[in-house]
C-alpha cells in the first residue's frame, strides 16, 4: 500500500518475523540456535554452530562477482539446507562430510570438533544454552 507521498506504507501485521528474514551470508561465521528437544541430554536449549558459508572458485568461467550473484539467487535454499543439516545432525547424527546438489550449485558441508565452543557460555533469558560439540563449515560451488 502506498502513502499519499508515494512512499510505501506497511501495516505492522504484514511485517514478517525476524526469523523469516534470516539468511546465511557468504564468508560470514554464524551461530544458529535450536530449541531443546525431548530426549536430548544437553539441557536448556541446544545450539549448533555453522562456521560460515564460503564460495569455492573452482569453475574457470565464473568470476567472484558472478559466483556471489549465483549464491544470492539461491540464498534462501542454502539457508534452509544448512538448517536442515544442522538439525539432522543434532537429532540423529550425520557423517563428517555431506553434499547437497541444488539447481546450478553444490553445497559441501564438513564438520569437526568445536573445541573453542565448549569454553563458551550462552544463555537465553534464564535458561542455559549448551553448545554443540561440533561445528560445520559449508562451501558453496557453482555447478
Amino acid at each position: 500500500m502506498r502513502a499519499q507521498d508515494g512512499s510505501l506504507a506497511v501495516e505492522k501485521k504484514l511485517v514478517p518475523e525476524a526469523s523469516e528474514n534470516f539468511y546465511l551470508r557468504l564468508d560470514d561465521a554464524t551461530l544458529i540456535f535450536f530449541p531443546h528437544m525431548d530426549g536430548n541430554d544437553s539441557g536448556g536449549h541446544c545450539r549448533a554452530g555453522a562456521d560460515g558459508v564460503g564460495a569455492v572458485g573452482e569453475h574457470p568461467d565464473i568470476s567472484t562477482v558472478e559466483m556471489a550473484l549465483e549464491f544470492y539467487a539461491v540464498q534462501r535454499e542454502v539457508t534452509d539446507v544448512v538448517n536442515a543439516i544442522l538439525y539432522g545432525h543434532i537429532v540423529s547424527g550425520l557423517p563428517e562430510q555431506v553434499t547437497y546438489e541444488g539447481f546450478g550449485f553444490v553445497l559441501h558441508g564438513s564438520r569437526k570438533e568445536w573445541k573453542y565452543g565448549q569454553r563458551l557460555q550462552f544463555s537465553w533469558g534464564e535458561s542455559e544454552v549448551q553448545p554443540c560439540k561440533d561445528k560445520w563449515v559449508f562451501t558453496f560451488e557453482v555447478a
